[in-house]
């Protein structure tokens, strides 16, 4: 039997609803298992205080490489919304991110016109105003900067944008476990094991609409980058 066909039923079902329902519930509930059952440890814990006794609105940043314990970070999860691409993977992520109560919008950068592959609309015009009728509303967004698919750790103009609309406070997050995996995808995914060691780091604040977009761009990418690090090189 040639080759694609003995894969075809496989394919098929992938593609099957109630396949991608059980991964995603499936998902979910590594999640709260790595969660629940992991020694967590806080560096810049002070700076949620911080946040939650401003008045401004508050962008979480992560990289899209640390995107699996976001749901678990995120304080007051029903009053955050969570910026998703509209591509396949997306879509299940989407997914999977409301068995958390986090609400989600629709939506990514959209490609440039001079990228070699061709301008495309991703929905990124209408997601950007519904972050910011959100952010303005006195909620939060929580967003991946170089999702949805790279290049990995480079931040992308849509946080600068933002925060420039709306005034809201950039808050740099990252985590690590000490027992894990990097995948081999292109944002070098950490997929953390359970029963282990955690950090969580949180960077100070950051008012990145006071400044160019070059500038804001490169601060809010070398803090990711540091406290990336910071939680990787932690002792645990």
């Amino acid at each position: 039997m040639p080759r694609k066909k003995r894969f075809r039923p496989l394919r098929a079902l992938a593609k099957s609803t109630v396949v991608r329902a059980l991964a995603c519930w499936l998902v979910q509930l590594y999640v709260r298992l790595v969660y629940y059952t992991t020694r967590w440890q806080w560096i810049g814990e002070e700076h949620w205080e911080m946040v939650q006794q401003s008045s401004r609105p508050v962008i979480f940043v992560f990289w899209h490489g640390r995107l699996l314990m976001l749901p678990m970070f995120v304080p007051q999860p029903q009053h955050t919304a969570v910026i998703i691409s509209r591509h396949g993977d997306g879509a299940l992520i989407a997914r999977v991110i409301r068995y958390f109560h986090l609400q989600v919008i629709h939506g990514s950068s959209n490609r440039p016109g001079d990228d070699p592959k061709g301008a495309k609309n991703r929905g990124g015009a209408a997601a950007m105003r519904q972050a910011v009728q959100w952010l303005q509303s006195g909620k939060t967004i929580a967003i991946t900067p170089d999702g949805p698919k790279g290049p990995a750790c480079k931040v992308q103009g849509a946080v600068m944008e933002l925060a420039r609309l709306t005034g809201a406070l950039v808050v740099p997050v990252a985590y690590h476990t000490g027992c894990g995996k990097t995948l081999g995808t292109w944002d070098r995914f950490w997929f953390p094991y359970p029963f282990g060691r955690g950090v969580v780091a949180v960077a100070s604040p950051l008012a990145l609409d006071a400044m160019t977009v070059e500038k804001a761009g490169k601060t809010l990418e070398d803090r990711l980058n540091q406290i990336t690090k910071q939680a990787v090189s932690a002792n645990i």
